[in-house]
């Protein structure tokens, strides 16, 4: 499916370098524009990939314990964007409803242990998005 760009935290690059944690908490010069990260693929029922258009920026969300989970984390939890792909649900799991598909506009926040939205692409889940009012640009959804 190609590559994307995406806002990371790298890593220490300290002389004594040792992992960022929540105790240990990664600086704004931690973090990194990368070129060529995979465009992350929906692959269970109730995801869908999103192509953001807006994220928020939260001053703290360096400090979250959330976002050392993962190595290289993406930070960002808050999007609006339009659907590029809907797991297909091939009847598997029918308990979990969607009422979107691609090229609608959404907006939402990501669960507080997945952040993922400074980047050009996301999966969220279906009950993380709602509609994005057509009234209202990208950016403004974000404030709403």
């Amino acid at each position: 499916m190609g590559n994307m760009q995406a806002i990371r935290i790298q890593s220490n690059q300290a002389d004594e370098p040792t992992p960022f944690s929540p105790a240990d908490p990664a600086p704004s010069s931690a973090l990194g524009l990368n070129y060529d990260i995979p465009i992350p693929r929906p692959n269970k029922s109730g995801e869908m990939l999103v192509r953001i258009r807006a994220a928020s920026i939260i001053r703290d969300t360096l400090t979250w314990p959330e976002m050392y989970h993962h190595p290289y984390a993406i930070p960002g939890n808050d999007f609006a964007g339009t659907i590029v792909s809907v797991y297909e649900n091939r009847g598997y799991d029918t308990n979990i409803p969607n009422s979107f598909s691609p090229g609608d506009e959404v907006y939402g926040m990501s669960h507080a242990n997945r952040p993922c939205t400074w980047a050009e692409y996301a999966v969220v889940k279906v009950d993380e998005a709602a509609p994005k009012p057509k009234t209202l640009s990208f950016s403004l959804q974000l404030y709403r």
